[in-house]
């Protein structure tokens, strides 16, 4: 967790990371999981649970989105 805050990237970039890491990005799973009255599926492609994994690599859109930056290939390896 220490290294995140080492990286030479902006503090709302390091923000989001750590959140990530840590199980806090507010995604509907999140909140569904914390007893927050909010379906745990995700409100673009409605076949998942959004947790972070879901929201930032698997859903349709994320993945269309890692294909336009030709990121697709690499994201699919490291998830």
């Amino acid at each position: 967790m220490k290294r995140v805050w080492e990286l030479q990237i902006s503090g709302k970039v390091k923000h989001f990371v750590w959140k990530v890491i840590r199980g806090v990005l507010p995604c509907y799973g999140t909140l569904a999981g914390r007893h927050i009255p909010v379906t745990g599926q995700c409100p673009i492609c409605h076949i998942g649970f959004e947790d972070a994994q879901h929201c930032l690599f698997t859903c349709e859109r994320a993945m269309n989105i890692w294909k336009e930056l030709g990121l697709d290939e690499e994201v699919q390896k490291a998830v």
